[in-house]
């Protein structure tokens, strides 16, 4: 589910920036891209980083519940959440 949350988020915010002609896809990006929903994903973030290091190897490896960061396409990172940190891509 985290990274249906996060690419909205992500695809939400820089939709942000750019804006929209059409009201119907403002209001898409006004919800995705605010700050609201941004806290919202930043805790389901939090409980995903506090959860993720008590996992076994083989369900963290199937997606389970894990730290792995936005898709590549979206931050131009990957790894996990915390490498992709630590390397100034999040």
């Amino acid at each position: 589910m985290l990274p249906c949350y996060w690419i909205y988020w992500e695809v939400g915010k820089e939709l942000l920036r750019r804006g929209s002609p059409n009201p119907r896809y403002q209001q898409w990006i006004g919800t995705y891209g605010g700050e609201e929903y941004g806290d919202i994903v930043r805790e389901v973030i939090a409980v995903t980083d506090e959860l993720g290091p008590g996992l076994t190897a083989r369900r963290a490896r199937a997606g389970a519940v894990g730290t792995s960061g936005p898709p590549a396409a979206t931050s131009g990172c990957s790894g996990t959440w915390a490498t992709a940190r630590k390397a100034g891509c999040v």
